[in-house]
């Protein structure tokens, strides 16, 4: 399975080269993923490791309520069978 990581963490959207688009950089409110993947899952992990956010069995683009996740850095993982693509990402 090929492994896309993007460690940019600028304002601008960042389109990976698997297709993944993850919007804005920083995330205020709701974190979009704009993609053509099916049955794909978004996690959104802390920099310690712990999952803090998952939400299974998307297909096309998705728009994620980020309302009462705490200001920081985090890394979001974007995955099917047959891709995985991990962004960082700031929540503020």
């Amino acid at each position: 399975m090929p492994i896309s990581i993007d460690n940019t963490s600028g304002i601008n959207d960042v389109a990976v080269s698997s297709g993944v688009s993850i919007y804005p950089v920083p995330v205020t409110d709701r974190l979009n993923v704009a993609t053509a993947l099916t049955d794909y899952t978004v996690e959104l992990f802390s920099t310690s490791g712990a999952r803090v956010l998952a939400q299974e069995g998307n297909n096309g683009n998705i728009s994620i309520d980020c309302d009462g996740i705490n200001s920081g850095v985090y890394f979001v993982r974007v995955s099917n069978a047959e891709t995985t693509v991990v962004k960082r990402i700031i929540v503020k």
